[in-house]
Order: C-alpha cells, then structure tokens, then sequence
C-alpha cells in the first residue's frame, strides 16, 4: 500500500468500522432481527450458560455469536456481569471479541464474533474435519500466547478459571480465540492465589489445589492449559473411559494415562492414531512432555505460560526438567473412585437428569450500570459519547479537564511542542492524569488526532501508556492518559545524578518491558502496529519503574497478511530510524525492531543517541559499541553510572541482541517475539552480529518533523 505520496500530509490510518468498533449496550430488538426472532434453526449449540445463535448484525454487516442467559441456566447474574466486565478490558488476537451485551425485558445475552470453525473439542473429538499436526501446534501456540497476555501482561491480570478445549475457538484461518470469561476473575500480579468457595469449571480440567484446597491462582490456569495440549496432542477426552478385562467401565484421567507412558519411556504412545505418525515427532514429545509439566500435582512445580509457550517456540534450545517417572494415585482429584462424589461441581447441563431436580427456575432483576465496565472508572471522571458510534469512549467534560489543569495553566504544563500541549492534571476523584490537547488548526494536527483516537480503544497492556478517555466539547481534541510518576526514561538515563539511581536489574527490566510492549503492539493485540518513534523520551516510568512505550502520534496500523508500507514523508527521530526507512520510505515492524536495538544499547551505556553528530554511518553509538564487540572490550562502553555492579552476562546478552536489531537488512534483525524469548531464556543462542546499517543523510529527511517530536505524551 502505498501512502502520501500526492501530499506532505500523510494518510490517516484505514480501519473499517469494525475495527474502530467497542463493546456497548445493543437493543434488544437488534438481535431479535439478527437471530430471526431467536429462531430454533439459528442455535448453534448450548452450553452452562444457555443457548448460542447465530445472527448477523445489519448496521455492521458482520456475522455474531449471541449467548443467551437461560433461566434454568447454572450460572447467573453474577457470572454474566463477571464477563462483560472483564473481557471489555482485553485485546489481544487470541480472544474472542466482544461486541456488546443486552439487559432488557428480563434477558441477558452477550454479543460475540463468530468465529466459522468453531470450538476445538468438535474438531477433536465429535467427527468433525481431523486437525493436521502444524495446525493443532498452531492452536496450542496460540492458546498459550492468549494465556501469558492474561497472566503477564494485563493490568490487573486474569485467571481464566475454565480453560478447556470447548471454550476455544477456531476462526477461519484455524487461529485460537479463548472465549467465555463467565468465571474469570481479576487479581494482583502480585497475589499469590484466590481463595474461592468451591470449585468451578469442568471436571477432568481442575488442578488438585482447587479442588482440595480451594485455592485459584496462575498454577491453576497453567494445569488446565496442560490438560488441554494433551488433549490436542493425544486426540484423547480429559477423562477417559477405560474399560477393564471384565468389560467393567471406569473413568481415568487423561493426564495419569499420558504419565503412565512416560514412565515407560513411551510418550509417543500416546500420540493421537488418526494421524498415522505424520506430524514433527520432536514437536509431539516436546507438546507431551509440556502438557505433563503443566499438569504437575504440585503447583510450585508447574512453569508460567510464557515458560511453557518458549519451550514449544524454540524446543532446539529450551531445555524441559526433569520429570518424575510416576505420581501418586491420589494427587489428582477426579480418580475413578471420586467420580460421583464430585458430580455436583460437574459443568453439566441443566437438562441433565442428574441435576434437573437442584435447577430452579428464575427471574433476574438487573442492577442499573452503564459503563461501570469500562475500566471502573469513577462517574466524576467522565460520560460515555453515546451519540457517536466511532468514539464510544469513556468521554470527559471539558469543564473537568479545565478544573483538573487549573484551566491548562503553564504550571501545570509539562511540555509543548509538535502539535499539541501536555498538561499534567489532578481529577476530583484524587486520580493522577496526563492532559494532550491538540491545535485546533492544521491538517496535520487532525491527522494524528484521528489516528491516535483510531487505536484508542484496541490496545490494553501493562507495557504501554494507558489511554482514559477523550473530550470533543466545544471544537476541542483532548486524550486523557494515565500519569507515569516517575517521567520519561531519557529523564534518568541521561542524567549523571539521576542515571544512578537505575541500577542493572532496573534497567534489565525496563528493557524486558520495552520489549514485551512491542512484541503485543506487532503480534499480540488485534490490530498489528508499528509504533515508528521509540525511543527513551517515549518511555515513561511509572513508581515503580515499570516502562510504558507512549507516544503514538506516527503509529500505523498493518491490514490483514501486510507486511510493509510506503510513505514519501519520513518521520521519527533520528538515530533510531532504521536505514531502509530513510533511504526508501518503506517500513515494517523491524523498524521498530531497529529502534529497540538503538534503546538497549543507549539503556546499557548510558549515552544518547542524539549526542552523536550526524554522519555517513547511521549512529557513532552502534557502530562503536560494534567494533568494541569486534575487539572484545564491548564492556568498556557500559554506563560508568552502574559503578561495576551489572551480570556481566547479562550485559553481554543485551549489548549482542541490541547489534542483532540494528543489522543493515531488517530479515536479519529478529522478531520481538524472539527478542522477548531471548532475553528470558540464557539458553537460547545468539548468532554473531554484522555492522550494522548506515546511510546517508540528504534532504529526503524532514529534518522540521524530526524536530518538532519532543511533545510525546
């Protein structure tokens, strides 16, 4: 796609309406239209939560997947609100999206995408189309990407509590989606576990602390993503009916069968028979094996999801424990002998004799809340744009942002600069916010409004900036952004005084966040964007100095399999623009990639890349940081600040993985999926960097736009 080569001005970012679409109230007329008055032959199946039909909505004109809450249903008012609740928080592409939710004439029903292929147990094990080996390790890949970003990376975190192969999804490329969240519950990532009142979810799928100690947290999460990879990789049910010499029938976990053969050295037993051997045996014994892991009775023995998900991105060099070759018959709860007397935990149906009698029939009465879900932001802080479908938004009153920046008063003024003015501010709720208010004139002014405003409801991540809110009143532009108390990362690195108080392990983490940042921004949300200005004044920290990326003024989103596009306008900030993008115009998430190599390297030495003068190369900082590589006295050039006390490792790792992104050709810089992998796992080996790329400078560069950058929120 080529764009902006007729204007200075660039094109604003291309998202149809679905992708500017956020989850809210639909009338229930809506979706009487859009399922044929809830019509018998639109159910596509029925689960815990009541029927699910297929509509389609006429405004959007797309099709939807539409929960209805039965009134015999096991779960209830409370699940329903946990749902909406939780999941108009999430984005990420391994989700199931939320359209909206309907309360209306004693209904509750929820609005999702519907997702063509369906859920994965009907492929496993109800006759339809036989998942091929590379998809079914896609869907696992996928499924444990959707877990770590609940886990890692939202703020607060999720425990899904209901993993289970029903409730993931399969679009129409075999992509995961992890959906009904009707369980789920937020927590701290700093809470070692919940304790509930019993359990809940499906049995065969429940880790032995929950159903012993009533205790949920991560590990719980973990076990049940272990139960589900045997599933995929053994084709076998979580519970399995085995059948003894007398032809008596008894239930034994699929975890306790798959251990049995690894104890006999014969994992690949265990692998699924209708694929007739054709799958990558070491990905089979490396899923296996995982899955066990996962499912470990004891909990402190379980990895996190992003240890498991790298153990089946990189199996050449992730090394798996050593497992013991037995366990204990009573380490897991749902033994054949307890089958009965855990019945009444079971997700069953309604309908089913065994619990119809203990169902009884219900009328809800709905609490009055609105937009309590967006965030639980207080009401003093701002109303819903109910009148404009593209800005749902939570929507401040410009005469709170006027009351909360002293009427934007210099005191409170922060910087200015570009096309807009940053003000700090205090809400009445005591809430701690930064203020951007753009120019009113200028086209490119309302460009970059649009495009910011265009993202603002797609991305969610504990490594970027959080965005409040907006305001339109009276011909304004104004976001609302979460405060970073502790300010830019440029702030404190390159201070001689300030530099001090970033010691290694800070520093190891803030570039640990930086790059999970990016890894979401190009993988993980559900839109793929290049971000185009990283760099340390676009880092904020927060008390406790974990990095947000900011700054999204020039971001650009990918459409579907894109994977470059052209500008004639070069924006960004110089030195850490990658030498394709300057020369060319062309760009990809490598550019991005080029910055964070250009950020580490400042990060570990403590030196900006803008005190270096423009030259024939494309920074003094890489190219002498990579013949000090070349000559072995690499160590020499990291910060003085740190007075010695770094993991010489570490450094090593981060300053080789740093040249690694800088390369001349961006196919030789890794992916930030492999940057965030080798950065967690020593293990991993890194190639030898080459010099890295240089250009000339000339006029192709808008030297006034790369001067008018400083503004970033």
């Amino acid at each position: 796609m080529e764009e902006g080569w007729a204007s200075p001005v660039e094109a604003p970012i291309k998202m149809d309406r679905l992708d500017t679409w956020s989850p809210q109230e639909i009338p229930y007329h809506v979706l009487v239209s859009a399922t044929n008055n809830f019509s018998e032959e639109m159910i596509l199946g029925k689960g815990g939560f009541g029927p699910v039909y297929r509509g389609f909505l006429t405004d959007l004109a797309v099709d939807v997947a539409i929960k209805k809450l039965s009134e015999r249903s096991q779960q209830g008012l409370s699940e329903y609100m946990a749902e909406v609740k939780i999941i108009t928080q999430l984005r990420h592409r391994n989700l199931v999206k939320l359209f909206g939710w309907c309360q209306e004439r004693g209904e509750l029903l929820l609005v999702y995408e519907f997702v063509p292929n369906g859920s994965l147990d009907n492929h496993l094990f109800k006759g339809s189309k036989l998942l091929d080996w590379s998809v079914r390790y896609k869907i696992v890949v996928g499924l444990a990407n959707a877990l770590t970003y609940l886990h890692d990376e939202c703020d607060p975190c999720v425990l899904h509590r209901d993993i289970k192969s029903s409730n993931v999804l399969l679009d129409s490329k075999f992509d995961a989606k992890l959906g009904d969240f009707g369980l789920a519950k937020l927590f701290s990532i700093d809470e070692s576990c919940l304790r509930v009142t019993h359990p809940a979810g499906t049995r065969g799928y429940w880790a032995p602390e929950y159903v012993f100690l009533s205790k949920a947290s991560r590990r719980s999460d973990v076990y049940s993503f272990g139960v589900v990879a045997l599933e995929i990789a053994c084709g076998k049910k979580a519970i399995l009916v085995m059948e003894e010499d007398d032809g008596e029938g008894y239930a034994r976990l699929l975890v306790e069968w798959v251990w049995e053969l690894y104890g006999k050295g014969s994992i690949l037993g265990a692998a699924d028979k209708r694929l007739n051997g054709d799958f990558d045996q070491l990905q089979m014994e490396r899923l296996l094996v995982v899955g066990l892991w996962c499912a470990q009775p004891d909990p402190r023995m379980r990895p996190w999801l992003r240890q498991a998900m790298n153990a089946l991105l990189f199996p050449e060099t992730t090394p798996l424990p050593e497992l013991p070759k037995a366990v204990v018959s009573w380490a897991y709860p749902v033994a054949s002998m307890q089958m009965q007397t855990l019945q009444r935990f079971s997700n069953m149906p309604a309908s089913s004799p065994m619990v119809k009698e203990q169902v009884k029939t219900r009328r809800w009465r709905f609490p009055q809340f609105r937009w309590w879900t967006k965030m639980s932001k207080p009401k003093s802080s701002g109303e819903l744009l109910d009148d404009d479908p593209e800005l749902k938004k939570l929507s401040f009153k410009l005469s709170t942002l006027r009351l909360a920046t002293a009427n934007f008063s210099d005191v409170n003024l922060l910087r200015e600069g570009g096309y807009c003015a940053v003000y700090r501010g205090c809400l009445l709720d005591g809430l701690q916010v930064v203020v951007k208010k753009f120019s009113r004139g200028g086209e490119q002014a309302a460009l970059e409004w649009r495009n910011q405003v265009a993202m603002f409801s797609k991305l969610q991540h504990r490594n970027l900036v959080r965005q409040l809110g907006l305001c339109t009143e009276e011909g304004e532009r104004i976001l609302v952004y979460e405060y970073a108390s502790r300010g830019d990362l440029g702030r404190f690195l390159f201070d001689p005084k300030m530099s001090q108080q970033l010691g290694w392990d800070k520093r190891y983490k803030i570039v640990q966040g930086i790059a999970r940042g990016l890894q979401y921004l190009h993988e993980g949300s559900r839109l793929s964007i290049v971000h185009r200005n990283l760099r340390a004044s676009a880092i904020l920290l927060d008390a406790a100095m974990n990095p947000k990326i900011a700054g999204f003024v020039f971001a650009r989103v990918f459409d579907g399999d894109q994977t470059h596009l052209s500008t004639s306008r070069i924006v960004g900030t110089f030195g850490y623009m990658s030498p394709e993008y300057v020369m060319t115009g062309r760009y990809s998430n490598k550019l991005d990639v080029f910055s964070f190599g250009v950020l580490v390297l400042e990060i570990v030495t403590g030196r900006s890349i803008s005190t270096f003068p423009r030259s024939t190369h494309s920074t003094f900082l890489t190219t002498d940081v990579w013949w000090r590589w070349i000559d072995g006295t690499a160590l020499e050039i990291v910060d003085p600040a740190l007075g010695g006390q770094y993991q010489r490792n570490e450094v090593m790792r981060c300053i080789q993985l740093a040249l690694l992104c800088v390369q001349d050709d961006p196919n030789d810089r890794p992916t930030m999926s492999s940057v965030v992998a080798m950065l967690r796992n020593p293990s991993i080996p890194l190639r030898d960097p080459t010099k890295p790329g240089s250009f000339v400078e000339d006029s192709e560069v808008d030297t006034d736009v790369l001067s008018t950058l400083d503004e970033s929120t």
